[in-house]
């Protein structure tokens, strides 16, 4: 059996947590260790897309007096808040999965690990494109109220997102869950107009009775990961190497205008 490394990192600020996934995607080839991450945020946090406009998606000026902040993932997709949620990154090559898949098909793939999860929280969970072909493909800048075939569902609503980013046959995945959702902040800092959101999306803590706490949830999420992908978690942390980049990345890249706002990557030049 796989053995993938489990880094539970805890709270952090979004510019770390994000320094941290590229860290352990930018070390995957030196190590050649597929990797689960667990990890929460210090306080309320949106994540953009990596090819979303801040201006044109955000309520930027919101964000000065509010203690809430923003960063750019290095994965697609829409507009994320991140608060009271689960969040996880999957760093792993093609052949860690065990074949050679698509984009659509390797995110049902590493996604059917929540699948399980959600069926040991007594829930059923579907992929969007099974079984809602005329909403699936429905796009928008909120990532909740977007969908697509690979995004789950319970009843009719949207449950949490994913996103991917690729190198060749490297895979970085990004993956939020979320415990309750503050649609009054969503509203709040996201431009455009969000219809009926209430009625699409979903959370843990409207679904689900009392199952013992944080810890019994990771419990079961870790559970599932390991039956699904057919592997065994070790608890490990980041290498000293991937600690190094990731605190540069942190400075020079995740905490800059220039990133957050208009997507360009500082120049870097690691010493």
């Amino acid at each position: 059996m796989a053995i993938w490394r489990l880094i539970n990192s805890g709270p952090a600020s979004p510019y770390e947590n994000m320094a941290y996934d590229e860290s352990l995607f930018y070390n995957y080839e030196r190590h050649q260790k597929p990797t689960l991450r667990i990890y929460s945020w210090c306080y309320p946090s949106f994540s953009l897309g990596f090819s979303q406009k801040a201006a044109d998606s955000l309520y930027l000026d919101r964000f000065r007096d509010k203690k809430v902040s923003f960063v750019r993932r290095i994965t697609a997709g829409g507009i994320l808040l991140h608060d009271h949620d689960i969040t996880y990154s999957v760093i792993c090559s093609q052949k860690d999965l065990g074949s050679c898949f698509g984009v659509k098909e390797s995110f049902k793939h590493i996604c059917g690990f929540l699948i399980n999860f959600y069926e040991k929280l007594g829930l059923k969970a579907y992929f969007c494109g099974d079984v809602n072909k005329k909403t699936s493909g429905l796009s928008s800048v909120f990532c909740l109220d977007s969908f697509q075939d690979y995004d789950i569902l319970i009843g009719s609503k949207k449950i949490g997102g994913n996103a991917q980013r690729r190198k060749k046959d490297l895979i970085l995945q990004h993956g939020s869950i979320p415990f309750r959702l503050d649609f009054t902040k969503i509203r709040e800092f996201i431009k455009g107009d969000l219809p009926a959101l209430e009625a699409k999306t979903a959370s843990l803590n409207e679904l689900i009775c009392n199952q013992g706490g944080l810890d019994a949830l990771l419990g079961l999420f870790t559970e599932s990961f390991q039956e699904t992908l057919s592997c065994r978690l070790a608890e490990s942390e980041p290498t000293d190497s991937e600690t190094q980049f990731a605190h540069f990345l942190e400075k020079e890249k995740y905490s800059s205008f220039s990133w957050n706002v208009c997507g360009i990557t500082p120049a870097l030049s690691l010493v």
